[in-house]
Formats: structure tokens, sequence, C-alpha cells
């Protein structure tokens, strides 16, 4: 059956039987840019060949499985886009016609083309998958709190929001950063990453939000996905505002498409309290540490992960002595 290719390119059932004889085969395409393919059955090796003409012949950094490579057939030097990995090679055949199909459409340098075309295939493999039950649950300690920031404080408060940025705590207020610490546990055990993570910077305070949370079973609660739709529907009235909270949720890891994983309902397990942290707060730093160890056995610790009970710390989140950014509120929190 006549290809449907538009340039040429046979179905990959003809490259399998190719590789599958005994003789090397090239196989010319209908494109403007001379493409074709040589089929290499002894190395089960498929190429992409274009002639270089006047173009430079820099060329991306390989992966583990394509190669770019110049090649010399003839009197003519050629540019060379394949693999020899045969497990992958019908893959890698996909990846070839797109690279075909996206040179003669845009008309762009090969070089620049296949540099596009690998990293649209990394992006897609890099795509993450659902967020496991840790990260939604302290994704709804956090929303919890953003709600309380921008009831108070306006949409624009949405970049207090700064721990999806990878910066040192979760919120930064006027004067007070925030960390929050969500889990689902009986008692306040939180874990704590680092030794800087509870570490103030220059003359601001610090404290950490305490949320327990549980499952809501049949009882009221919301998901995660509802807490999101219902942020989501505050910030639509201030659209830089919206997609500044859309672009956190990205950067954290959830996806829109995926929102029917995020149905599980919560609830608060006990009022969340306020706790700073001072010299009475159980923490430990590379000052605390520099007490008991000498710089040299310092500088060999590479992680430190520990947990911390609040049980009995703080000030519930009920009182009007909070900051203002998370003061009570009369219209009532994101969920109860």
């Amino acid at each position: 059956m006549p290809s449907v290719d538009p340039y040429g390119l046979p179905p990959f059932e003809e490259i399998e039987a190719a590789l599958a004889s005994d003789a090397p085969r090239r196989l010319g395409l209908d494109t403007s840019r001379e493409f074709s393919l040589i089929i290499e059955p002894e190395h089960g090796a498929l190429w992409l060949l274009c002639p270089a003409g006047n173009q430079s012949l820099s060329t991306p950094s390989p992966t583990s499985v394509i190669d770019t490579s110049a090649r010399q057939i003839g009197d003519e030097l050629h540019y060379q886009i394949g693999s020899r990995f045969s497990p992958l090679l019908r893959e890698v055949y996909y990846f070839l016609g797109g690279v075909v199909h996206r040179a003669e459409k845009s008309g762009e340098p090969l070089p620049d083309v296949v540099a596009s075309e690998l990293a649209a295939w990394e992006a897609l493999l890099s795509i993450p998958g659902s967020m496991d039950r840790n990260q939604i649950v302290g994704l709804l300690g956090e929303l919890w709190v953003l709600w309380r920031v921008l009831q108070n404080l306006g949409t624009g408060a949405i970049d207090c929001w700064t721990g999806p940025a990878s910066e040192q705590h979760d919120f930064r207020l006027a004067v007070d950063d925030l960390e929050i610490k969500t889990t689902l546990s009986h008692s306040r055990d939180h874990t704590i990453s680092g030794l800087d993570q509870l570490v103030t910077t220059g003359q601001r305070s610090l404290s950490i939000v305490s949320i327990q949370l549980k499952p809501a079973g049949g009882g009221p609660g919301i998901s995660l996905r509802d807490a999101i739709s219902r942020i989501a529907q505050h910030l639509s009235v201030d659209p830089v505002s919206l997609k500044k909270f859309n672009d956190r949720l990205a950067a954290i890891g959830y996806r829109h498409d995926d929102d029917s994983r995020y149905s599980e309902g919560y609830c608060l397990r006990s009022d969340p309290a306020l706790v700073p942290v001072d010299s009475e707060f159980p923490r430990l730093t590379t000052e605390s540490l520099s007490a008991v160890l000498t710089s040299s056995s310092l500088r060999r610790i590479r992680k430190v992960i520990y947990t911390v009970n609040l049980d009995g710390m703080g000030l519930a989140l009920d009182s009007r002595d909070n900051p203002d950014a998370i003061r009570p509120l009369d219209s009532g929190d994101l969920y109860a």
C-alpha cells in the first residue's frame, strides 16, 4: 500500500522488515531537503540523512538513545540523526518522522529542528506523575493558609506564597515568614528537612503553622481538587493573580488534567496552631550542631531530616493575636 505520509515516510512495518533483512537499504523521501533513511540491519541501526550543504553542523548534545553526527557518503557530507539502540527503534523512527515534518514545515536550520524535537520529547517524558498522598496533604495545608492570606490582604497577596518557587520558607509576609507543616498524625509530628529550613532570615520572625488533617470519610470535608477550584474562583476577578496561582501549582507538580485523581476529602483533626521558631523551639541548625561537632565533622554531614513534636506549643489560629495576614475570617476558612 502506498504511504499516505506527505513526505514519503513509509509505515514502520516496512522499516521493521528491512531491519530483519541481510542488506542495508537507503530510502529517499519526498522532501525539499533531500532527506533519506538508511537502515543497517547488521548494526540494528536507523538513520535519517540530510545533505549538509552550507548549514552549520553544530549538533545538540546526544541523548542516551539518539545520536547526531556528520557522515560522509561519496563526495557529499550529510547530517545524520538516528540510533543503534534496537529495542527502541520504533520510537526512534517516530522521532525522526517528527524531525522531517518540523523541518519541512518550519524551514529552520536542521540542527535547530533536531534540538527542538529533542526538547519536545524530553518535555513529554518529564511530565510529572500524580502527586502522592504526602504531597496532597502538604498542599492542602498551604492552601488553607493561602485562603486566609488572600481574604485578609487581597488577591495580590498571592505573591506571599513563595514555597512553590523553592524559597526557604512557604510564605513571606510583611515582616513574618511562615513554614507550613501538615500531618495526618494524631499528634503534631512534623518532618523538618535540612539544617536551614528553620533558620530565620535577617530581622524577620519565623513561625510554623501546624495543621493536622484527617480523611473526611462520609462527613464534611474538602478535596484538593475542590480547594484549588474554590481559590481559583476567588482569584478569577484578578487574571494576573490567577495566572500566578496556576503557575505555582504547576511548579509543585499539580496538573489540572489530573484533577479527577484528587477527589478524596479531608478535614481538620484539630485547630491549626501558630508556633514561633524561638529559643524554645526544638530545632537543629548548623549553629546548634557546631556546638557539639568539630567543623570538619560538620562539613561531612550531607543530609539531615528529623521529626519534631509540637503538641501543646504555640497559639491557636482562631486567636485575634495572630499576624494580620492569617487572622480569623468572619466569612469562614477554606475548610474546617
